[in-house]
Formats: structure tokens, C-alpha cells, sequence
């Protein structure tokens, strides 16, 4: 019996001493550099309460393969996946519920292509369109059904093109002009039944002309009249309720109210 003990004793501190051996051959091939200073290896960086905020890997000064950033709560905020000498970043960031809140890549840590936005819950948002972080080309807007709520286009960072807005159920509900980052020439909004229900104009941002208002049946209901935006007469066609009376205008999230 003494002898099987003994034998259990001298196992389990083996183990013990192999276990503390390992650690400390891992932790000492951890952050480590060359004789030139470059970074080789495995690399994890903590703050100054030891809390990890990531850690990937080095090959003579580049990150190479897999990154993982962590947020406060010890949570997977992000990761980067390094091709191209270091200089490209597939990159997943995530809600703090574990669900990607975006997806695309940056090239000399600028975004570049093509990026997607989710909701908490995985439902698509946008998808947007970069160069050199700098939003350029086609921008989508969606519902939560998938379908497409809104459609811009970006030139250098500004709203320029045409610009499209839809109902849920498809219809179309806006369609106008941007140039350079301002509503310019023609635009048009639908009732859901299909029809106008109000068509004007912008120049440089400011209502200009004659703009029409319509019923729900198409009829006229009356024609307001605008120069650099301050509106200067109105003929009325139909005398609606006041409560029926709702004022169209462009507010700041570029819908139609």
C-alpha cells in the first residue's frame, strides 16, 4: 500500500513539474524579438490591469495569419486575418452578443472595398463601398427583410448620383438627384399607391419653381412656388382638413417626410 502511494506521490509531482516547465518554456516563447528588434512569434499585448487585448503572430516584424482583439469584458471584438506583407486585413468585428457587426478589409489599415453592417440580431443594414477609407460608389440601404430600402452613390465622399427610395413592399417611394453632396434638379415622391404624391425641384439644395402636391387619387392638390428655397405663393386645387395637410421636405437622414 505504502508502495502505491509513493508511486501516486512521485507521478503527480512529475506532472506538476512537467506542467510548470511547459508554461514557462511557452511564456518565454511569447513577445519575443531578434537581434535586429523585429517581432517573431507569437505575440498577446495586455493592459496595465492584465487585461488581454489581442494577440496574433510575427514574422520578422509583419503580422501574419489570424488576429483576435478582445473588448473590456474579455469578449471577441475583433478579427483580422493579414495577407499581403501585413498590409491587408480581412476584418470581422462583432456585437458584444457574439453576432458580426461588420465584415470587410482594409488595405494599409484604410477600408477599401466593399463593407457590410448588421444589426444585433445578424439582419443586413448596409453595404457600402470604400477607397482609401473614403466612401466611393454604390451605397444600400435595407430593410429587415432583406429587401432594399434606399440606393446612393458615393463620388470622394459625397452623395453623388441618383438616389432611390422604396416602400417595403418594393414600390417606388423617392427618386432624385444628388450633386455633390446636395439635392439637385428633379425629384419625386410616391404615395404606396403608386401615384405622385409631390414633384419639384433643387438647385443646390433649395427648393426652386413651381412644386406640385397631389391626393391620393392624382388630382392637384395644390402648387407651391419657391426661389432659393423661400417659398413665395401657392395656388390651392382642393381645400384639404388641416389634419389631412402633411408638409414634404428632405430632413437630415435624407428621408422624405
Amino acid at each position: 500500500m505504502r508502495k502505491k502511494m509513493k508511486t501516486l506521490l512521485l507521478m503527480m509531482c512529475i506532472v506538476f513539474v512537467w506542467s510548470f516547465q511547459a508554461k514557462a518554456q511557452h511564456s518565454d516563447t511569447l513577445n519575443q524579438t531578434d537581434a535586429q528588434g523585429r517581432r517573431q512569434g507569437v505575440w498577446k499585448k495586455s493592459d496595465a490591469s492584465g487585461r488581454l487585448i489581442y494577440h496574433g503572430q510575427f514574422v520578422d516584424d509583419v503580422p501574419v495569419g489570424e488576429f483576435i482583439y478582445y473588448d473590456d469584458a474579455a469578449r471577441i471584438k475583433v478579427r483580422q486575418l493579414m495577407s499581403d506583407s501585413g498590409t491587408r486585413a480581412a476584418t470581422t468585428s462583432f456585437h458584444p452578443g457574439g453576432v458580426v457587426q461588420s465584415e470587410g478589409t482594409y488595405l494599409n489599415r484604410l477600408k477599401t472595398g466593399e463593407w457590410k453592417y448588421y444589426d444585433q440580431y445578424g439582419q443586413l443594414l448596409t453595404t457600402e463601398n470604400y477607397v482609401n477609407d473614403t466612401l466611393q460608389g454604390d451605397f444600400f440601404v435595407f430593410y429587415q427583410n432583406g429587401d432594399t430600402a434606399e440606393i446612393l452613390h458615393y463620388d470622394s465622399g459625397l452623395k453623388d448620383g441618383e438616389w432611390i427610395q422604396y416602400f417595403k413592399d418594393g414600390k417606388l417611394k423617392t427618386k432624385g438627384l444628388f450633386v455633390n453632396d446636395t439635392l439637385n434638379d428633379t425629384i419625386t415622391f410616391y404615395q404606396p399607391n403608386g401615384k405622385v404624391r409631390a414633384a419639384g425641384k433643387y438647385n443646390h439644395g433649395l427648393k426652386t419653381g413651381a412644386w406640385v402636391y397631389y391626393i391620393e387619387s392624382g388630382e392637384v392638390e395644390r402648387i407651391e412656388h419657391f426661389v432659393n428655397g423661400v417659398k413665395t405663393g401657392q395656388e390651392v386645387m382642393i381645400e384639404l382638413p388641416s389634419e389631412n395637410y402633411e408638409p414634404i421636405d428632405i430632413e437630415g437622414d435624407g428621408d422624405a417626410r
